[in-house]
């Protein structure tokens, strides 16, 4: 059974350390968020603690009032001005997951343990109770 806890999460981040800014309680709900929101079965606590991390990076974007997604492509101070490009994804997922490194890394992470499916390849009997033509394996 998988036990994630405040402790082992800024064991595993140490920039989140700091226990006045990061505050246990807000950490937990976060790490519970994490496991509600995903399912994995091999990979440990890691892809729960990054997306942990995600949420923290977020909120306190949320609360600077910081929230936008994408590359700052120009921005000026006279009246306000920002220009921002969107991330180069596919999958509103995956862009709100390009919006904090923490995200990326899981990205990737999910990225390469969701690859799978199976494939029979050579003739058509490979896949089937009888060869080509009829005749019984």
């Amino acid at each position: 059974n998988l036990t994630l806890s405040p402790d082992g999460f800024r064991a595993r981040f140490p920039e989140f350390s700091d226990a006045e800014k990061y505050p246990d309680a807000i950490v937990s709900v976060f790490l519970f968020r994490s496991r509600n929101w995903l399912s994995v079965s091999s990979g440990g606590d890691d892809p729960y603690y990054l997306l942990a991390a995600h949420f923290l990076i977020l909120s306190g974007m949320r609360a600077a009032g910081e929230s936008q997604f994408g590359i700052t492509t120009s921005a000026s101070v006279g009246s306000v001005s920002v220009s921002v490009q969107a991330p180069q994804t596919k999958k509103a997922w995956q862009a709100w997951l390009a919006g904090t490194p923490y995200g990326q890394e899981l990205w990737a992470w999910l990225s390469l343990k969701s690859a799978g499916g199976w494939s029979v390849g050579g003739l058509p009997e490979r896949s089937a109770f009888r060869k080509v033509g009829g005749i019984f394996l």
